[in-house]
Order: structure tokens, then sequence, then C-alpha cells
């Protein structure tokens, strides 16, 4: 009996005491603390995160927090947690969509730059940078990614119709996980030999051999970390002029908004 109550979820209707509603309040709480956490830091703080990367001119992470939070209803998560057979098929396509990332990344550090990562470019937003690729993107990964996703993903539609498409498209999707990682990453290095990727920054190319540049932690022999350029900081007013903003080409902050322009108190 104790059984069916738990698994039925209606222990209040049967054990009405003082203990079991106070267990049930630190239950409850624990239960929402334990979503709370994870949204905080496994959901909306990566997206912002990953989206002041891609737009720091105009977004932070707050920003992009709040642009997750107003997104996600369109993903009607209600029903992907509907019943088990929904959650578990977005589960199965979830990883049809990742796989092509995970296998470009593998491609391109064991075989395309042989484990050479050269860190000081890491920090750097130049057409030097062999990170800057095209504005910023990388063309090669994001048409391996799309061609990956592409080859599997129709055998969802199976998944969530049964008989919707043929069984040749089902069975594909059964091995999405080795199929999208599979054709992602060939595409990626068929890419890489038609589109070379630069390696190193101009002026220093040059043969390197496997995870040479490890053993330095990605730098040259002439290079430590006060060789990376640090970002240039807005030049605002001094702690003690709190109440003037000076203008520079530099700082777009309207005036008062700086930090470094907050009101000090007097020693």
């Amino acid at each position: 009996q104790a059984d069916h109550v738990v698994v039925d979820g209606a222990i209040l209707d049967q054990y009405w005491s003082p203990g079991a509603r106070a267990g049930m309040v630190f239950a409850s709480f624990g239960m929402m603390l334990a979503v709370l956490i994870t949204n905080a830091g496994s959901n909306s703080l990566p997206v912002g995160a990953d989206l002041t990367g891609i737009w720091p001119r105009w977004l932070t992470i707050v920003r992009g927090q709040v642009i997750c939070a107003l997104l996600a209803p369109l993903l009607v998560p209600w029903k992907i947690i509907a019943s088990a057979t929904s959650f578990l098929t977005f589960l199965g396509s979830y990883t049809v969509f990742l796989m092509p990332i995970c296998a470009c990344m593998v491609v391109d550090y064991w075989i395309v730059r042989r484990g050479n990562i050269h860190v000081p470019s890491l920090y750097v937003y130049t057409p030097e940078s062999p990170y800057t690729y095209y504005k910023g993107w990388n063309l090669r990964m994001l048409a391996a990614w799309v061609a990956g996703v592409a080859f599997v993903v129709h055998g969802i539609a199976n998944a969530l119709h049964p008989g919707s498409v043929g069984m040749a498209s089902s069975n594909m999707y059964k091995l999405g996980f080795i199929l999208s990682f599979t054709m992602g990453g060939l595409v990626y290095y068929v890419l890489c030999l038609i589109w070379p990727v630069q390696i190193l920054p101009h002026g220093a190319d040059r043969a390197l051999a496997f995870e040479e540049l490890a053993a330095n932690e990605g730098f040259f022999d002439h290079e430590n970390v006060g060789t990376i350029t640090p970002p240039e900081t807005p030049a605002c007013a001094s702690p003690r002029t709190p109440q003037r903003h000076r203008e520079s080409p530099r700082c777009h902050r309207p005036a008062g908004s700086c930090p470094r322009s907050r009101p000090v108190a007097a020693p």
C-alpha cells in the first residue's frame, strides 16, 4: 500500500500528519531549487554567454538570458515532457544536431590542425588571426553541420508519426548518432582539403609536428601571456569625478552608466 501511495503521489491523501506535510514542503522546495539551478546554470547562462560572444556589441549575458526566456516558450516544452515517448524522442533527436558539431571539432583538432592551437590568436579579432575565418564565421563547419543533420533528420518524422516516412529513413534515424557524426566529419574534412584552414597567424606559417605547440601551452618560444593584447577599456571619468563622464570615441555608454563613474563615498 505504501509503495502504491508513493507512486501515485497521493501521500497527503493517506498521511495527513505534521511530519508528512513538512516533508512534502521540503521535497517540493528541493524540486523547485533543482529546476531553477538547472535552468540557470545549464540552459539560461550558456545561451547568454554564446549570444554575447556572437554579438558582443549589442548583447550582454543578462540580455542573452532574457532572450532565452522569451524564445523558450516557442519550443513548446510542455509537449516535450507530456509523455515518456515524446521525451525520449526529443532526447534521441537531440544527438542528431550535436554529433556533426562534435565531429567537426574532432576532425579540426586531430586531423586538420594536428593538435596545434595558437593561444594568443584566440584573443585577437583581426584578419591575420587563424580563428577569424570569414567575419568570425567558420563556413566550412556550418556547411558540414547542415550536411550531417540533413542526412538523418528526416527519420525524426517516423519517430513522431510512425509510418509517415519509408523504412530506410527510419533505419537511418536509428543510427543517427553514428551517421550524423560520420557525415559531418567527412564533409568538414573534404571542405578543408578544398579550402585549407589557416593554422597559424600570417607571417608565422611553417610546418608543425603533432601537438608541437602543446609543449609551450599554445605559445611560440618568443611568446608568453604578456604578448596577448588586452581588450581596450572605455576611457571613462576618474572615480574622484563621479558627476562628469568624459566623452571618448571608444566609450559608447550613456553618461553616468560607466562603472568607474559611480559616486564614491568621501574618505
